[in-house]
């Protein structure tokens, strides 16, 4: 269940409760959340062309909820592509290591590079 549907449910129940304020504040809060949510899924079969002839990615955030785009970049890959990661802070360079890792990127295809490198 997500956030979404975490007040959407607790509007429900307020509802159901006859709590007219809680409801109108649950369902407040569910409207803002549907409207800041990225539908990754959505966006990419909409794309899914697009996924399928990629080449090269030339900079792009890796944040969780990036990662579902990078799954199908992965998905589409060829075996063995190397995936450049730039990072700006030596402290992030694990975290981004770790969120190619959980989509199926091998360690060995991974190079991390200090951001400076790429200006050079």
């Amino acid at each position: 269940m997500n956030i979404i549907d975490v007040y959407q449910e607790k509007a429900k129940r307020s509802d159901d409760e006859f709590d007219e304020g809680s409801k109108s504040i649950y369902n407040a809060i569910a409207k803002f959340y549907e409207r800041i949510f990225k539908d990754t899924n959505q966006q990419i079969n909409k794309h899914r062309d697009f996924f399928q002839n990629m080449a090269d990615i030339i900079g792009h955030s890796m944040s969780e909820v990036d990662l579902p785009y990078f799954q199908t970049v992965h998905l589409y890959s060829p075996e063995k592509t190397i995936w450049n990661i730039y990072y700006y802070d030596k402290d992030e360079q694990d975290s981004l290591k770790e969120r190619l890792l959980s989509i199926g990127v091998m360690k060995e295809e991974i190079c991390m590079k200090d951001a400076k490198e790429f200006w050079d």
